[in-house]
């Protein structure tokens, strides 16, 4: 049995504080999700499918562990704990974001932030530099 990848991140972010708070909210002004840093309260969309829920929140939960991180090195980071480069790649290959995002409990949004983590995004399906 594999274990799942975001257990490490809830895992860190417990053991660096006594108590996250996570709310289920209906308008987080067109934001899949937020975290309030000095509570320790992480807000998700509850409008939003379970993969942008899981994504969101472990997003949320690095900025938890790693305040100073720019949302940049927090998405390329989540990214790389849940999205294996070998399906991002596979994704891009065949245009499937959505349905690779499906398969790891993601959302397609994170699948192309994998591959702009590895430097893969400026390579179109067929492997052209794209123009």
């Amino acid at each position: 049995m594999t274990s799942d990848p975001l257990l490490p991140i809830l895992i860190g972010a417990l053991e660096r504080r006594t108590m996250v708070t996570l709310v289920l909210a209906d308008d987080l002004d067109g934001r899949c999700g937020l975290t309030n840093k000095t509570d320790g309260v992480v807000f998700l969309d509850r409008h939003n499918t379970l993969g942008e829920m899981r994504a969101t929140l472990a997003h949320e939960l690095m900025h938890l562990l790693q305040p100073s991180w720019s949302e940049e090195k927090v998405e390329a980071t989540v990214s790389e704990i849940l999205v294996p480069l070998p399906a991002a790649l596979a994704a891009q290959r065949h245009g499937t974001y959505e349905e690779v995002a499906r398969r790891l409990g993601v959302d397609a949004q994170l699948v192309r932030a994998r591959l702009r983590a590895a430097g893969r995004e400026a390579v179109n399906v067929v492997g052209e530099a794209a123009g």
